[in-house]
């Protein structure tokens, strides 16, 4: 897609987002936070533009007061240097075992006892057990979607979670008794090789307006700093699609999906492809509310689970090439279809492709 326009945000200091599910200050205690998710960054990007609070969701607006599209977020961390180097979660079928890292496959795997609700439907993976995570940078995800004999390695996380005490005030801003709790931080991993942090996000469409140097990001009073991307070309932070595919493509989530077919894309939205085999994490959860225009105050809220970034589709065009390299172009670098448009448009479904 001709036209994106990349911006970066840059924390002024952690960053903290709640993962929305219910909490009661004195009764669970600790708040549990996840990494900034696209609509967290959305409402972000809006007020970079100087958009009212939740222009974003009002198909009228966007690509008026908002980008029309935003694909993102994508982590960054700055070299010395002061080149940006993106930051992916590591693909879930690649594993550590004890010091190593496997990649796993689909093998038309067959257990003896072992039943699963998909029948024949999806294969499992073969391979040996291992425990997914971890990160890897853009250059090593690149070389994991071009090549399927490619096994990454952990690069380390780009933040480190910390947890902050608070105490939970009444309507008179005083103190109430036995209501300590704590919340969960990212602060960014600075080290002698990296010195900055940030998320960026490319924008389809993007409103001429003069971005705002700084936007609120996440809870707590939290702020960053927010700037055009000048050199990132259209794919910005993103590797490219592998030359050809063939007829077998591999989806990879660079963030999290809501898909109307819960933690898989639905059929209709394939183009043709059989899902063969798939790697997804547990369902991530998203909160998310809508702004009134007027006062910015959240209402409507609303928690969504999602197939969580870094979640791995194997898929077989059965032998159209022609097909395959079409969905590619499509699928590549876009936000793949979601539960509804919406959600689309802020960012959640970023994919890429890849052989396998």
């Amino acid at each position: 897609m001709s036209g994106r326009r990349w911006l970066v945000l840059e924390p002024h200091d952690t960053v903290s987002v709640r993962d929305g599910r219910a909490f009661d200050a004195g009764v669970q205690t600790v708040g549990r936070a996840v990494p900034p998710h696209p609509a967290t960054v959305a409402g972000a990007v809006g007020a970079a533009f100087g958009a009212p609070p939740g222009a974003g969701v009002d198909p009228a607006q966007r690509g008026v007061l908002v980008p029309a599209e935003l694909h993102g977020p994508v982590v960054l961390r700055r070299r010395t240097s002061g080149r940006w180097r993106a930051w992916f979660p590591m693909p879930r079928v690649v594993v550590r075992v004890d010091a190593d890292w496997r990649r796993l496959t689909p093998g038309n795997t067959r257990l003896d006892g072992v039943r699963h609700d998909l029948s024949d439907e999806v294969d499992l993976l073969g391979g040996p057990q291992g425990e997914p995570g971890g990160w890897l940078d853009g250059s090593a995800l690149g070389r994991f979607l071009a090549d399927p004999l490619v096994v990454p390695r952990d690069a380390g996380p780009p933040w480190v979670w910390e947890r902050r005490v608070g105490l939970a005030r009444d309507d008179a801003r005083t103190a109430r008794d036995g209501m300590l709790y704590s919340v969960e931080h990212l602060r960014p991993a600075v080290d002698a090789s990296f010195d900055g942090f940030g998320f960026a996000v490319g924008c389809v469409s993007a409103p001429p307006h003069q971005l705002r140097e700084t936007v609120p990001l996440g809870g707590e009073g939290r702020r960053a700093t927010v700037h055009d991307w000048t050199d990132a070309g259209d794919l910005g932070p993103l590797p490219a699609a592998p030359a050809d595919v063939h007829t077998r493509v591999l989806l990879y989530l660079a963030t999290p999906a809501v898909f109307g077919d819960g933690w898989r894309p639905a059929a209709d939205d394939l183009r043709g492809a059989r899902l063969v085999a798939a790697a997804v994490g547990g369902p991530q959860p998203v909160a998310m509310g809508r702004p009134d225009p007027r006062t910015g105050e959240l209402h409507a809220r609303r928690l969504v689970w999602a197939a969580p970034a870094g979640s791995v589709y194997f898929l077989d065009f059965d032998g159209d090439a022609a097909a395959a390299r079409e969905a590619v172009e499509r699928w590549h670098g876009h936000a793949f279809a979601q539960s509804d448009e919406t959600l689309r448009t802020a960012g959640f479904g970023l994919t890429l492709t890849g052989r396998w």
